[in-house]
Formats: structure tokens, C-alpha cells, sequence
């Protein structure tokens, strides 16, 4: 895989093991699960963390980029307080992360930069959106 999908797979994995949703590779998702998923907004199960990488800056020469990614929160029909509840634990795991590895890549910190309520779905579920933002050493062929 590539560097993105290996990352925010590997973002998914590090959740999941901080008690923060629940990966499951082969997207089988039980009802009263918190789903991980990437990119879009899937109709089942009601609870889901959606990760989508949206921007990145590169420096030249040096092996250093920055991810920045929107981790949109939903919890089940009429309770704006899960869809909260996900995005406080989100922020607890990740806000001031300490140096690590995470999907094969050493990230440098995070720090969540934004966050906003979404409104409601048509099936009445809450959803909420942080966006972070991880500095990261990640060597390409021409940058060491």
C-alpha cells in the first residue's frame, strides 16, 4: 500500500487499540459498533469514525511532510452526546501525541486545528468534525 492508506489504516489500528472505535480490516461491523471507515459516510452501523486525509505539505529536499485529516464522528438516532463523546476521545488520543510510529510512519506530533458540528443525517443521527494535523519524517527516493 501507500504511504496515505498505510497511515490512516495505521492511525485506525492505533485507535482502536486506545479503546477509540473499532477496526475490523474486513469492514464486518457489528450493530453496536464504532465503525472505522475512510473516506465516505456509510449508511450502517449508526456509530462511525470516517477518516479522510485532505491536505499535505512536502518539504523539498528534507523527508518531512505534514497529513492533515478530517475524522467526522456520527452516533445513533437522536443522541447528539455519542457523536460528542467519539470526538472527545479522538481528541484525548490524539491532541499533543507524543513521537511514534504510526502505519510504518514516524509521526512527530498532532494537533487537532479545528472542529464543528455537522447537523443531522436523515435518519436523525448527529455528526460532528475535528480536522488534525500530523507533522511526520516520511523518506521518499529523493528526499532522506
Amino acid at each position: 500500500m501507500g504511504a496515505t492508506v498505510d497511515f490512516l489504516t495505521g492511525l485506525a489500528v492505533f485507535l482502536d487499540s486506545q479503546a477509540v472505535g473499532k477496526y475490523r480490516a474486513d469492514g464486518a461491523y457489528q450493530p453496536a459498533d464504532t465503525a472505522w471507515v475512510f473516506g465516505g459516510v456509510p449508511d450502517k452501523p449508526d456509530r462511525v469514525i470516517v477518516a479522510a486525509k485532505y491536505g499535505q505539505d512536502d518539504d523539498p529536499t528534507q523527508a518531512e511532510s505534514t497529513y492533515r485529516v478530517q475524522l467526522r464522528t456520527r452516533g445513533p438516532r437522536g443522541d447528539m452526546r455519542a457523536s460528542e463523546d467519539l470526538q472527545d476521545a479522538l481528541f484525548d488520543a490524539l491532541h499533543n501525541l507524543p513521537r511514534q510510529t504510526i502505519g510504518g510512519i514516524t509521526v512527530a506530533g498532532c494537533w487537532r486545528r479545528s472542529y464543528a458540528y455537522l447537523g443531522v443525517d436523515g435518519n436523525g443521527r448527529h455528526s460532528h468534525t475535528s480536522n488534525y494535523e500530523f507533522p511526520l519524517h516520511r523518506p521518499t527516493p529523493h528526499r532522506l
